[in-house]
C-alpha cells in the first residue's frame, strides 16, 4: 500500500478493466475495486465509459461525553428509531449521534484536496433535533461534560443502501462504496463478499438490495443526489410498506401524467418513473410502466435469447413467451416476456425496477462483433392495461383488428390501431388474472389512445385503477413477482414454473443446475396460504417477512400478501422449506407430497398472532399450452 497516490484514470480494453494510471505510474490489473468512499463518484468519472456511482456527502454529527455515572463497557449499542438516534459506551462516557430528518449536503461541487482526516465546523443548531431526542432517551447526558462534538462528512446513496458489485458499464470493475455511516460495521462482510464476487462470479448470499445494478443513470445526477440525500440520511427509522420518496420526483413522467393526476391519481415512483398507484375511485383500466427493450439483427438475436432463456424463444411471430433468464445456479436473473415481432426482431418486457440489471445482463452476453443490437425503448412507449369482462368488446369498438378469441388468442401479440393512432403493440395477457390486453402505445399517441378508450368505455362502466390493484390481484391468482417473491436464489422448478423450462431445446445458462434439480429434487416450493379466522377489520395485516410454521417448526417466510376479493380470504405467498436438525435444507424428490401431506399443519405468524393457514400449490396439465397454468388446489390425501 502506498499513501498519497492519486488515481488519474482507469484504463479499459474490450469493455473490461485493463490498468490503473496513477500519479506514480501505471498498474496493470485484471480487476479493479472502487472503494473510494466520498471520492467513489469522482473515481467513477475517471474511465471511459464512466461508471455511475450515485452517492453524495452530507454532514454527519455525534457527541462524545466524559464519564457518565452508571455507564460501563457492558452497555450495549442502543438504537432509538423513533428519535433517529443511537448510543454506545465510549471510555466510560457516551458516544451519541443520529440521522436528522433533513440532512446538510456538503462538497456539492468538489471535495477539497487533502481532506482525508479533517472535520467540518460545529453546527449545534442543526444538531438540536437530535440532541433533544438524546436527552429524552438518556437524561443523564444533560449534566455530562461534552468531550468532543464531531461533524464529519459521510457519503449516502439515493436509497440509503450500500453500493456493491460489478458495474454495468465496465466488466471486472467492482464498487464497494456508499456505506452510509455503517462502514465499520459492514467492512468485514463487504470485503468477504466482494472477494467472492470476483473469484466465483457471485456472492454467497443474496445482496440484490445493495447491488449497483439497481440504479439507472439519473440516480448519478449531481443535483438529484444533493436533494435526495437530504432525505435518505433520515431514513434511519422504522420502514413501512408503500413508503415513497418525496425528493427527486416528477421528472420521469409519461404523457398521461397530467391527465391521470386530474383524474385523482396518487403517484408512486419506481426508478423515478411516476405511475398511478391508486385513484380516488376504483377501476377496470390500469396504467403501469414496464421496461421495454428491442433486440434485432438476423439469427444472432434468436441465438442470444435462446442461450439466455430457459423457455424456447423459437416460436411463431406474435407469440408472447414468458421466460426466466437464469444464472448458473438456475436462479432468476430476469423474469420477462419476449415477443418475436419479425424474423429478426424481438420485443422484451421486464420489471421497471430491473431496468439496468436486465439491460446489463443482455449486453454482458452479447457477441462482441456487434451482430446483435439492443435498444432500451422504455421512454418510447406508454403502457396501458385494459382489463375486465368488457375489455375485448371495448377494444373491438375502437380498432379494425378482430379481438375475438379465435383471431386474437391469449398470450399472443398483434400491432393494432386504436382510434387514429397506429403502431400499438397489443398483447392479450394481464397480470391480474382476468381477461384483457396490455397496450404499448407510442408516447406521442398516449393521450389520444387514453381519451379514446375512456370515451368508448363509458357504456361499459370503465374506470381508472392504479398499480396497487394489479399487484394485489395477482396474489389471489398465485402469480409470483420477480424482485419480491422471486430472487436470484429461486429457480423455476421451485416456484411452479416447470412448464416454462425447455431442457431439450439446447444449451442455455443454468441448464445444468436445472437438470440436476429435475433429477434430484428441490428443497423449497412456492406456496399460497389462505389464512383461517382472520378478521380483516381488526387483525394486523401481513405485508411480507412473516414466519411460516409447519407442524410447529419454522419452514419459511411470507414474500407478499393481500386480501383476495374473490376468495374473501387474507392470502400469503411464500416458500416452504424442510430442514434437518442442523438447519440444513433437505432435498425432496417429491416436495409437493411433503408440503401437502395430510398431517401437515401450517401457521403464519402476523404481529405475534398465529393464524391457521390452508396451503395450496400450482399443478399443470401436460396439454395446457397457455403461458400460465391452470390453478388447481392440490387436495390433501
Amino acid at each position: 500500500m502506498f499513501e498519497g497516490v492519486q488515481v488519474e484514470k482507469i484504463l479499459t480494453h474490450n469493455g473490461h478493466v485493463h490498468a490503473v494510471q496513477t500519479s506514480l505510474g501505471t498498474i496493470n490489473c485484471e480487476y479493479f475495486v472502487n472503494c473510494g468512499g466520498l471520492w467513489s463518484r469522482q473515481i467513477g468519472k475517471k474511465s471511459q465509459p464512466r461508471v455511475q456511482v450515485p452517492l453524495h456527502a452530507t454532514e454527519h454529527f455525534y457527541i462524545v461525553t466524559k464519564e457518565v455515572p452508571g455507564v460501563d463497557s457492558t452497555l450495549p449499542v442502543i438504537r432509538d428509531y423513533d428519535g433517529l438516534i443511537y448510543y454506545r459506551e465510549w471510555s466510560g462516557g457516551v458516544m451519541a449521534g443520529g440521522f436528522e430528518p433533513v440532512a446538510k449536503p456538503v462538497f456539492h461541487t468538489n471535495i477539497p484536496d487533502k481532506f482525508e482526516f479533517q472535520l467540518l465546523p460545529e453546527d449545534w443548531d442543526h444538531f438540536q433535533i437530535l440532541l433533544d431526542a438524546i436527552l429524552n432517551r438518556m437524561p443523564a447526558v444533560e449534566t455530562a461534560e461534552v468531550r468532543q462534538f464531531v461533524n464529519g462528512p459521510e457519503s449516502f446513496t439515493p436509497d440509503g443502501s450500500w453500493i456493491l458489485g460489478e458495474s454495468a458499464e465496465i466488466g471486472k470493475y467492482f464498487v464497494a462504496a456508499g456505506m452510509s455511516s455503517t462502514g465499520v460495521v459492514a467492512s468485514g462482510g463487504v470485503g468477504k463478499h466482494i472477494a467472492e464476487w470476483i473469484i466465483d462470479g457471485e456472492p454467497s448470499i443474496n445482496l440484490e438490495a445493495h447491488d449497483i445494478l439497481r440504479f439507472v443513470s439519473f440516480h448519478n445526477n449531481r443535483r438529484f443526489l444533493r436533494e435526495r440525500v437530504k432525505e435518505s440520511l433520515g431514513m434511519y427509522r422504522m420502514k413501512y410498506p408503500g413508503q415513497q420518496w418525496k425528493t427527486g420526483r416528477n421528472f420521469r413522467t409519461s404523457p398521461l401524467y397530467t391527465r391521470l393526476k386530474a383524474e385523482g391519481a396518487c403517484f408512486g415512483e419506481t426508478n423515478a418513473y411516476e405511475r398511478p398507484m391508486y385513484f380516488n375511485d376504483t377501476a377496470d383500466t390500469k396504467g403501469k410502466s414496464r421496461i421495454r427493450m428491442d433486440l434485432s439483427q438476423g439469427s444472432e438475436a434468436l441465438d442470444l435469447l435462446q442461450y439466455l432463456s430457459s423457455n424456447d424463444i423459437n416460436q411463431p411471430i406474435g407469440t408472447v413467451i414468458h421466460t426466466g433468464m437464469q444464472n448458473n445456479r438456475g436462479g432468476y436473473e430476469n423474469d420477462c416476456s419476449i415477443v418475436p415481432l419479425t424474423d429478426n426482431r424481438f420485443f422484451m418486457i421486464a420489471p421497471t425496477s430491473q431496468q439496468t440489471r436486465s439491460f446489463s445482463w443482455l449486453r454482458k452476453h452479447c457477441p462482441l462483433d456487434g451482430s446483435v443490437m439492443i435498444s432500451d425503448l422504455t421512454s418510447a412507449f406508454s403502457g396501458l392495461n385494459v382489463v375486465g369482462p368488457h375489455a375485448q368488446q371495448l377494444l373491438a369498438d375502437v380498432t379494425d383488428t378482430s379481438m375475438t378469441l379465435n383471431d386474437f388468442k391469449p398470450m399472443t401479440c398483434q400491432v393494432i390501431d386504436v382510434g387514429y393512432a397506429g403502431g400499438i403493440i397489443a398483447m392479450r395477457l394481464t397480470h391480474a388474472g382476468e381477461d384483457g390486453f396490455v397496450l404499448y402505445v407510442p408516447s406521442e399517441y398516449s393521450l389520444h389512445v387514453y381519451d379514446t378508450l375512456m370515451k368508448a368505455g363509458k357504456d361499459y362502466g370503465i374506470r381508472n385503477a392504479g398499480y396497487y390493484a394489479m399487484r394485489k390481484l395477482r396474489i389471489e391468482k398465485f402469480f409470483a413477482f420477480w424482485g419480491q417473491d422471486l430472487s436470484t436464489d429461486d429457480t423455476p422448478f421451485e416456484c411452479g414454473r416447470d412448464f416454462r423450462v425447455k431442457l431439450n431445446k439446447g444449451d442455455f445458462i443454468g441448464r445444468d443446475a436445472l437438470v440436476k434439480q429435475k433429477e434430484n429434487g428441490i428443497s423449497q416450493k412456492f406456496v399460497q396460504f389462505l389464512l383461517k379466522d382472520f378478521d380483516t377489520d381488526n387483525d394486523v395485516w401481513p405485508w411480507g417477512g412473516e414466519p411460516i410454521y409447519r407442524n410447529g417448526k419454522f419452514a419459511g417466510t411470507v414474500t407478499s400478501s393481500a386480501y383476495g376479493p374473490t376468495l374473501e380470504k387474507m392470502i400469503c405467498l411464500g416458500f416452504v422449506r424442510d430442514y434437518d436438525e442442523n438447519d440444513n435444507r433437505i432435498i425432496h424428490k417429491n416436495i409437493n407430497q411433503f408440503i401437502m401431506d395430510k398431517d401437515a399443519n401450517y401457521e403464519v405468524v402476523v404481529g405475534g398472532q398465529r393464524f391457521q393457514a390452508e396451503a395450496r400449490l400450482y399443478t399443470t396439465k401436460e396439454a395446457y399450452t397457455s403461458s400460465d397454468p391452470v390453478f388447481i388446489p392440490v387436495p390433501k390425501k
